[in-house]
């Protein structure tokens, strides 16, 4: 269950990202810390590193705030 939700947050962010077209710094180190590597390390994989890829990709942005 805690795996499938990982999956379906890390999913729906990383869409959000992609169709943005960008990532701010604090965005991009919270999901990369934060969801993903505890993602992988649970055996998580597939298409959540696929999306990664994509947002690797990104320009990363200043914060705002």
């Amino acid at each position: 269950m805690i795996l499938g939700l990982g999956h379906d947050r890390i999913m729906w962010l990383c869409m959000k990202y992609v169709e943005h077209g960008q990532i701010t710094q604090t965005e991009y180190e919270n999901l990369r810390k934060y969801l993903y590597e505890p993602y992988k390390e649970m055996g998580g994989n597939g298409s959540v590193e696929r999306i990664m890829q994509e947002v690797e990709k990104l320009k990363i942005i200043p914060d705002k705030y």
